[in-house]
């Protein structure tokens, strides 16, 4: 990201940001946002559960998210310090306290935006917060973390999950 950029987004205020994006939306990104809208035009607003009735409204307003929510704006400016490992070559920020680590591909401004979607998609009010007061695993927990993306969920939990390791035999404690 270039030095301009980012002086941008720490400098300017957030409705100006706001107006910004939404006026520089991608072609796709309108069309998506169109048709998110379109398909509720014709549903009568009392049929329509709470949740979709305020991302409608936020989408009226704002480029298309897939978390159309004014709470998930906070993490548009959010700017992680992106540090680089000289040791492999890639690119970190720290996540709740541990490294998290990127591909050597990833930019500076691909890490960033990485870990603003990690940080959405776990905030409290997210429907894909992953540990709740329903769900935290205990100590000694076997966790198996598949599909891994950036790996928050695993760094989240790694000090709760039993030592296992794969073997080509199964599973060994």
């Amino acid at each position: 990201m270039n030095v301009f950029r980012r002086l941008w987004q720490k400098a300017a205020p957030g409705f100006l940001l706001s107006l910004v994006r939404y006026l520089l939306e991608p072609p796709d990104y309108k069309e998506r946002r169109k048709a998110v809208i379109n398909h509720y035009r014709n549903h009568a607003s009392a049929d329509l559960q709470p949740e979709i009735k305020e991302g409608l409204q936020y989408l009226r307003r704002h480029k298309y998210t897939p978390f159309p929510f004014s709470w998930a704006a906070k993490y548009e400016n959010l700017m992680p310090e992106v540090r680089r490992d000289a040791s492999n070559n890639c690119y970190y920020v720290f996540y709740n306290g541990k490294r998290m680590y990127f591909p050597r591909s990833f930019s500076q401004s691909k890490v960033i935006w990485a870990v603003r979607a990690a940080r959405r998609e776990q905030d409290p009010h997210s429907p894909h917060l992953y540990l709740t007061e329903d769900f935290e695993p205990e100590d000694g927990s076997v966790i198996i973390d598949a599909g891994v993306a950036e790996g928050n969920f695993a760094l989240s939990v790694v000090e709760k999950a039993s030592l296992w390791s794969a073997t080509v035999n199964g599973w060994k404690p």
